[in-house]
């Protein structure tokens, strides 16, 4: 024998190892694939991030909306003999009240979707952080608009708001579009 039959014999079996290897390694990452499954891993804090949610959207509309409209706050806003009378407050408020009540209803359907691990899940969590995320800047800028009208900066926890819906949204909706056990854990 001489050198080019040897490395044609040692070509031939490193290709044939290759290839005896490669279904095996594919068999691996199917069944990791499959594995990858149910409401563990990172999943275990978005579904916190569900609970504390709802918890966190009934806190703001008993804590903000029940006392404007018991404490005479909205009747003051509402009078154009008050200095801090706008034609915009009560609109605003109506805004606000509207869209968090509908942000409270998109975390308790994501609330039950996630525990029920239905294919809606993702799709519905994607949009709510967008909703949220349009919902925070135009009543920031609504805000910064009235803000001539009262004497304390609301605009502060608005900008707050944003970021830390910003923040979510960065590092869940990426997890959510890509995340092999979200792909197989909502099916249903």
């Amino acid at each position: 024998m001489d050198i080019e039959e040897i490395e044609e014999i040692i070509i031939v079996e490193e290709s044939s190892e290759k290839f005896e290897q490669s279904p095996k390694q594919e068999g691996n990452v199917i069944a990791q694939e499959t594995e990858l499954k149910g409401l563990g891993g990172w999943l275990i804090l978005v579904g916190f991030g569900r609970v504390v949610s709802v918890l966190q959207s009934f806190f703001i509309m008993f804590t903000m909306f029940i006392p404007l409209l018991t404490n005479g706050t909205l009747k003051e806003l509402s009078s154009p003999v008050s200095e801090a009378y706008s034609p915009l407050w009560i609109p605003t408020i109506y805004f606000e009240f509207g869209g968090n009540l509908i942000i409270l209803g998109l975390h308790i359907a994501l609330c039950v979707l996630f525990f029920m691990k239905k294919r809606l899940f993702p799709k519905l969590f994607i949009r709510t952080y967008i909703f949220m995320l349009a919902f925070a800047i135009i009543d920031a800028m609504i805000l910064r608009y009235l803000q001539s009208t009262i004497t304390f900066d609301i605009n502060a926890n608005s900008f707050v708001e944003i970021f830390q819906i910003f923040g979510v949204a960065v590092i869940w909706i990426p997890y959510m579009l890509k995340s092999v056990r979200v792909r197989n854990t909502f099916v249903q």
